[in-house]
């Protein structure tokens, strides 16, 4: 199991995706304070404020983020080095947090999640994309990522457009 460093009180990232391999290494050093302001921004556009970030690699096939309500943490893989893509996950994953934080979603067992007071059978994304793209809460979390990519990407990389002068 790689070692976890901590950045923030809430931002951790792991050995392997800060130290490893160089190519990841110097993505994860020169974007590491965007990651932070778009975790940031999600925090306080969902209202979610218990969850910490954990940056590392996930080993799951087709799994670029994780929301694991029992740790209270989020898990983002970075390695699409695709900044836009990457802040996308972000607000996707808040977005459960925030599910389960209002208590909106919560896993009765291990095959069974609630969601609105409603059971759904869990179900695993590599066998059955289609259903799990069809969960209600997924839906929502997709729904969330077109709500709020512009707002959040502006303040991770705002424009560095001239102000125009006023006229007098």
């Amino acid at each position: 199991m790689p070692k976890t460093f901590e950045i923030r009180n809430d931002v951790f990232v792991t050995g392997s995706v800060a130290s490893d391999e160089k190519e990841l290494r110097e993505y994860f050093r020169a974007n590491v304070d965007k990651f932070i302001k778009a975790f940031d921004e999600c925090k306080k556009l969902l209202k979610v404020n218990n969850y910490s970030m954990l940056i590392n690699n996930i080993r799951r096939k087709n799994v670029v983020g994780t929301c694991i309500s029992g740790k209270k943490t989020i898990s983002v893989d970075i390695r699409r080095y695709n900044l836009k893509s990457i802040v996308s996950t972000i607000i996707h994953e808040m977005t459960h947090a925030q599910q389960f934080e209002t208590k909106k979603l919560s896993h009765k067992n291990s095959k069974v999640s609630v969601f609105e007071n409603k059971e759904y059978k869990i179900v695993n994304s590599n066998k059955d994309y289609e259903a799990y793209l069809n969960l209600p809460w997924e839906i929502e979390a997709r729904a969330n990522e077109e709500k709020y990519i512009d707002q959040v990407m502006k303040v991770v990389s705002p424009s560095k457009k001239s102000k125009k002068k006023k006229s007098a």
